[in-house]
């Protein structure tokens, strides 16, 4: 099955998150789909079918990929039911698992035509269990893209001694089978070199998630009123779902702690949350009542200009966990991209942190120490509109590095070079 012309090159892409459903991890492998094809690549993306039960629904970029180059196999299923749940955690790897296998042994059914390589794309991370069964059977290179880690998760939480010791052989079997790893931030592939040795670090790469300059172009699709921000208040926009639970509140107890500390140049603090906040948290629900934050809809890809203009400034925040060094909110890649002051409560000299004091774009404070944190959010607003944060351009280490276009041509340099090898 393996092509022998350069020529006209083509990949098949395995991944469980793709239009008509939103998020981060969706926009990142929709637009390597997409921009490949400027660095001769073909992409057929294999996934699965999005019925009504998807928190997030963003149709905006469906027509991104031709219809017929996206194979879809089997349904989305939300674990709602205690069985559902009790399965889903005693399944191998996790709860995607029966998808995997149901794709391995349906995709061939489907193919067509010769393929130069394959990539598979997690979390989930049973989804490589697809890219590791459909490489040897058709001895196709194979490109394994870790959009987060997996046994080295800060939130890997295994069911058994046993899940562990099976998940942790299960990836290292990726990291031997595949002819490339690819990591979504520097630190990340460090600990990865870390953990399983030295001699993997020529099959891993660094590709950071990012943000999509067209995307960011459509100023013309306004909001709705509801959505209209008011200028006496400082505006700080938060875009994404909300998580729950103590990572969550270890913002807003920050944000409640300012009380009714006076601004010299605003009214209030007004934070927008754009996303899913089902699993809002009590503290929340009181802030929302107080007047302190405002929730809003998800914001489709085409949208996100329209919101980040209306903004003072953003906000992003992590666990307390030293873990979390490597990891960086998705959502910082737009606000980096719109050149927005961003206040951070997250790892000092983490990931995320060392990209913001890059660009002078932004104020980390260490998440846990909500007295340190209150005086960081109170000097951050303080400092808006007097051109303290003024956007640094680097030459050494330019924002598009982390647009999605730059970053499909690393992606198209890493799978030229697997099949030079």
């Amino acid at each position: 099955m393996k092509r022998e012309s350069l020529l006209s090159r083509k990949l098949l892409l395995i991944t469980p998150v793709f239009p008509p459903k939103g998020g981060g991890g969706v926009q990142r492998i929709l637009k390597f789909a997409a921009y490949l094809r400027q660095h001769e690549w073909e992409t057929t993306v294999v996934t699965r079918n999005f019925g009504e039960k998807i928190r997030w629904h963003d149709d905006s970029q469906l027509g991104l990929l031709p219809q017929e180059s996206v194979i879809r196999i089997g349904e989305f299923v939300r674990h709602t039911s205690f069985i559902r749940r009790v399965v889903g955690r005693l399944a191998p790897i996790d709860s995607d698992y029966f998808w995997s296998r149901q794709v391995c042994q349906e995709l061939p059914n489907f193919l067509k035509g010769d393929y130069d390589a394959i990539m598979s794309s997690g979390p989930p991370h049973s989804v490589h269990l697809i890219g590791q069964r459909i490489s040897k059977k058709y001895r196709l290179p194979w490109v394994a893209d870790f959009r987060d880690h997996f046994t080295l998760n800060p939130e890997y939480r295994p069911s058994s001694a046993l899940h562990r010791k099976s998940d942790q052989r299960f990836e290292r079997s990726i990291l031997d089978a595949s002819k490339a790893i690819i990591c979504n931030t520097r630190i990340n592939r460090r600990e990865m070199i870390r953990r399983f040795g030295l001699h993997y670090h020529t099959k891993l790469h660094t590709i950071h998630n990012g943000f999509d300059r067209n995307d960011l172009a459509e100023a013309g699709t306004g909001l709705k009123a509801d959505d209209q921000f008011s200028p006496s208040d400082c505006n700080l926009v938060y875009l994404g779902g909300l998580r729950g639970g103590r990572i969550d509140d270890s913002f807003f107890s920050v944000l409640e702690s300012i009380g009714d500390m006076k601004f010299s140049r605003f009214n209030r603090i007004l934070v927008h949350v754009f996303g899913d906040a089902g699993k809002r948290t009590e503290l929340c629900t009181t802030l929302v009542k107080r007047g302190a934050v405002k929730l809003h809809q998800a914001v489709p890809a085409n949208r996100m200009r329209a919101v980040l203009e209306q903004a003072d400034g953003c906000v992003a925040w992590q666990s307390n966990k030293p873990q979390y060094r490597g990891t960086v909110p998705g959502k910082l890649y737009d606000y980096l991209a719109m050149e927005k002051p961003v206040f951070f409560l997250g790892q000092s000299n983490g990931e995320a942190d060392r990209i913001l004091r890059s660009f002078n774009l932004g104020r980390t404070a260490v998440p846990g120490n909500v007295n340190a944190g209150k005086e960081q959010l109170f000097q951050f607003v303080e400092s808006l509109g007097i051109e303290h944060y003024r956007f640094l351009q680097q030459e050494r280490y330019p924002v598009e590095r982390f647009s999605r276009q730059f970053q499909a041509g690393q992606l198209a340099t890493v799978l030229d070079s697997i099949l030079v090898d």
